[in-house]
């Protein structure tokens, strides 16, 4: 199976129907922070970004801060020209 056919059905399982069988590193995520699990939104984000040679971000809004925090892992990647 090609890439772009496991985006393809990645992107039908994460906003069309569960029933699809997707590469889970394709689906589409909620990051939130999960004390149960363990789970924090900055390092996931951080971890997807050192690793990515592609990426795109859809946010409500973002405050100064928030890129402060991500502003080095940013920067690290223009320079990769990622």
């Amino acid at each position: 199976m090609t890439e772009i056919s496991h985006l393809d059905l990645s992107l039908k399982k994460s906003f069309i129907d569960k029933q699809y069988n997707g590469n889970k590193n394709y689906q589409a995520a909620l990051l939130t922070n999960d004390k149960k699990e363990g789970k924090k939104f900055l390092s996931t984000l951080l971890k997807e970004l050192d690793q990515c040679n592609e990426f795109f971000i859809s946010v409500a809004f973002v405050t100064n801060s928030g890129v402060a925090t991500i502003i080095n892992s940013l920067q690290q990647l223009e320079k990769k020209k990622v």
